[in-house]
């Protein structure tokens, strides 16, 4: 398991999420998914249903708000 120096697994975030194959995979390796960010309906259902504990951004990613000036 991968943890972080505070002995609390590492946290990813997951953009362009699809059915998430490759969260799945990071949760298996040990690491924490915090947010997932997919824009297909059939998608976000699927996250949801695979991975329920953990938050589903449906929306495209352009679109979405961003905080200070980068």
């Amino acid at each position: 398991m991968v943890k972080a120096a505070n002995d609390r697994r590492m946290r990813v975030i997951s953009l362009f999420s699809g059915a998430g194959g490759l969260d799945i995979g990071f949760h298996d390796a040990g690491f924490e998914t915090a947010v997932m960010v997919e824009r297909g309906p059939a998608c976000c259902r699927t996250l949801r249903t695979n991975m329920p504990d953990t938050p589903v951004i449906a929306g495209d990613i352009n679109e979405m708000p961003m905080k200070g000036k980068y």
